[in-house]
């Protein structure tokens, strides 16, 4: 743990910097935002769950969720709008909390897409002409920083009319700011207004009328109107483009043709970058990376949506990077992988039936490591993953395929195979109302201890005859229920020894009808 924190802690400094950095721009390039430039700060909500006043228990359970995206608008005041001008002597600088309102409950790159056409229109509207529009959001892959997402703003410049669009990513995953507390007070207001009677709420098209009616004119001089928009359903009709390298790394990007955008490690907004020229901090952020923006128009004819954990995995395993991975164990939902090399694209790529059958090999070294490894799901247990990127992504509720030794995770929760393996209903073995595991538990209290007597080893070599504990799935479901029954442990050790003992027994018997057949 003491090794594994020192690691974490080298890359610390930086993302405290980047952390702080980020967040030091925004505020600079709101102070000083030039004529005809526009700064937008998006995020999603959480989803508001919809309440009634007065409602039956199983409601409860059945709550109707509503998709809430927010996006802080900060422009220059428009006098026929806001009632007062901006100059470049005396700037005067309006904030709009823009909310979008939907029962569509995906939050990916076609819901974001739609809410900066949505904010293009409305800028239009009040007629502020936008030459560059400056963009805040946090790094979540599915929703802002992917490959799509990128191909998808190079193309928004010419749609929406801009002359250059420039993306800025804070730090954090999931950044905090204003536009949380902005979420936040729409759904606090809504529940007050439900617990009061004053109004229901049972829908998104009701929220909406809701905070049309009594949201739009906040009492805070630090924003300046509130805008709710109403979308009913998000079109998810857009193209595709080609996997961009490295893309996890970068806080900044900005459009400079139909086909090509700059890269920077992070943003700046000093002086001569607002103006357009040689960078102040050039040593501190680097230089910009041109990088080529690719549709990808190979799969056409079958082009299905993308599933989120798909997304970006051949940009995210890069070597050095660390990463989360959902786990099958109780104690903990995830575990820290770090890569040690990045990912592999086939070129040309290798085409994939229904009916084929991939296989890889996982190599795991301990040379680097001074203490004894054994087999887990742990960082510091012995174990590797593969990663496999596939194109197009298929609708399959688990996208991922893990092996405990011969028990492969995608038998026991693919749905063809109805939850059994070998006979064994193995979900309904490791529920707590399993009449068999209190059985066992009872033969162990009665018959073994600490070690394995004879007749503890006779008791667990019957115990081992059920359908749930029979080879490798048998020590699956004990490494399961080991951790809530420390003492089941014996069905696994004794039954080892029991085996190492027959085998010594038959060995024996070998030696000695060999040495009768020689001495006869």
């Amino acid at each position: 743990m003491v090794e594994h924190m020192k690691t974490v802690l080298e890359t610390f400094p930086g993302h405290s910097f980047r952390a702080k950095w980020q967040t030091d721009q925004l505020k600079k390039l709101v102070e000083n935002l030039p004529e005809n430039e526009c700064v937008t700060v998006h995020d999603f909500s959480e989803n508001y769950r919809c309440t009634e006043r007065i409602e039956i228990q199983s409601s409860y359970f059945q709550r109707t969720e509503v998709s809430i995206h927010v996006t802080l608008i900060y422009r220059h005041a428009v006098l026929e709008i806001d009632g007062t001008s901006s100059t470049p002597d005396d700037p005067n600088i309006i904030c709009e909390h823009f909310y979008v309102i939907s029962p569509d409950e995906k939050h990916d790159q076609y819901f974001t897409r739609h809410v900066q056409n949505l904010v293009s229109e409305y800028l239009k509207e009040i007629n502020y002409l936008v030459d560059t529009m400056h963009e805040f959001c946090d790094g979540c892959q599915s929703q802002y920083k992917s490959r799509h997402c990128i191909g998808t703003l190079v193309e928004s410049v010419a749609e929406f009319g801009y002359n250059k669009i420039i993306r800025n990513y804070f730090e954090s995953c999931h950044g905090k700011g204003p536009q949380d507390a902005a979420g936040g007070l729409l759904k606090n207001q809504a529940d007050i207004a439900v617990i009061r009677g004053q109004f229901q709420i049972r829908s998104a098209l009701e929220l909406f009328q809701f905070a049309q009616s009594r949201l739009t004119t906040p009492r805070s001089y630090a924003c300046k109107r509130r805008i709710f928009k109403y979308v009913e359903e998000i079109p998810r009709n857009r193209k595709s483009f080609k996997p961009i390298k490295g893309i996890r790394t970068i806080h900044r990007e900005e459009t400079k043709n139909l086909q090509t955008v700059l890269f920077r490690t992070v943003s700046c907004y000093c002086d001569r970058c607002l103006e357009s020229d040689h960078c102040l901090f050039t040593d501190q952020v680097g230089i910009s990376l041109e990088v080529k923006v690719e549709a990808d128009d190979s799969n056409l004819e079958d082009k299905t949506l993308e599933d989120d954990s798909n997304e970006t995995v051949a940009d995210m395993i890069n070597s050095g990077n660390i990463f989360a991975v959902l786990c099958d164990n109780e104690e903990n939902d995830f575990f820290l992988l770090k890569a040690t090399s990045g990912s592999h694209i086939f070129d040309p790529p290798i085409r994939i039936r229904p009916g084929d059958e991939i296989r890889t090999t996982c190599t795991y070294s301990s040379l680097s490591s001074n203490e004894t490894i054994f087999f887990g799901e742990g960082t510091s247990d012995e174990m590797c993953y593969g990663f496999i990127t596939y194109y197009p992504a298929q609708n399959i509720a688990l996208p991922y395929c893990t092996t405990w030794k011969t028990v492969e995770k995608c038998k026991r929760y693919m749905p063809q195979f109805g939850g059994i393996i070998d006979g064994c209903k193995w979900k309904d073995f490791l529920s707590g109302g399993n009449e068999y595991i209190g059985f066992m538990m009872i033969e162990l209290a009665m018959h073994c201890d600490t070690t394995c007597s004879s007749n503890c080893t006779e008791k667990v070599r019957n115990l081992r005859e059920h359908e749930c504990l029979r080879g490798d799935l048998g020590d699956f479901m004990i490494f399961k229920l080991q951790r809530k029954y420390p003492s089941i442990s014996l069905i696994k050790d004794c039954f080892r020894e029991n085996k190492s003992d027959n085998l010594k027994a038959y060995s024996y018997c070998l030696i000695l009808s060999l040495a009768i057949m020689y001495f006869s």
